[in-house]
């Protein structure tokens, strides 16, 4: 089923005009690689050091990584999964994700487009970076193609799931600051790393989120 899907994917591509070398066939046999998970700092110096360089939540300082991304690869992603200890968190949680993304995608393509503000990924609207409280995009050119990078929040983080009968409260400004303040910051360093990494050149990063003014208002 693994090379069906490949060759399938090899296909379609050269149809749709996406670019790209065709994909490898897999050895008869070959699984799926579901990546590899390490402690956090043993992170450091791998493709996902970003997460072990940076500052993060407390759910996931003592969490593990999982490391899901190979040279030459079409799509990569490192994932931040919370501490068994942390109380507020599920052991596994994810707390954020770095992905990259190579060549040229359709125009209604969306970076996780079921999540809340996708980011656009077709020919032209890639090719500019931006910025939400949710996520994060930086582009760039490697050995002549275009390169995506992203970092979001875990499906389940901050947690979305309240308790039963609870009022959900929308995040203050000073809390989504922070949080935008955070994704800049992953997707600033894991596209820096993965840059110095290959043949990468006009790396452009999102711009530094606005500090909202100091007020007296808080939750309401």
């Amino acid at each position: 089923m693994l090379r069906i899907a490949v060759h399938m994917t090899s296909m379609v591509t050269e149809k749709l005009g996406c670019g790209g070398e065709p994909l490898p066939a897999p050895a008869d046999g070959a699984v799926p690689d579901e990546g590899t998970y390490v402690p956090r700092a043993r992170a450091k110096g791998t493709a996902c050091d970003a997460l072990a360089t940076t500052r993060v939540p407390e759910a996931g300082r003592d969490g593990d990584v999982r490391i899901a991304i190979a040279d030459g690869g079409i799509v990569g992603r490192c994932t931040l999964r919370a501490t068994e200890a942390y109380p507020d968190a599920r052991k596994g949680t994810s707390i954020v994700e770095p992905t990259s993304w190579l060549g040229d995608w359709g125009p209604l393509v969306h970076e996780m487009g079921s999540d809340p503000d996708p980011l656009p990924m077709g020919r032209g609207a890639d090719r500019r970076p931006a910025l939400t409280e949710h996520r994060a995009w930086a582009v760039a050119r490697c050995d002549g193609d275009d390169v995506g990078f992203a970092a979001r929040w875990g499906q389940d983080y901050p947690d979305r799931h309240r308790e039963p009968g609870t009022t959900y409260v929308p995040p203050t400004e000073a809390e989504t600051y922070e949080r935008s303040v955070l994704l800049r910051a992953y997707v600033s360093a894991f596209a820096a790393d993965q840059v110095r990494r290959g043949a990468c050149t006009d790396l452009k990063l999102p711009e530094k989120p606005a500090k909202p003014e100091r007020s007296g208002s808080g939750r309401g």
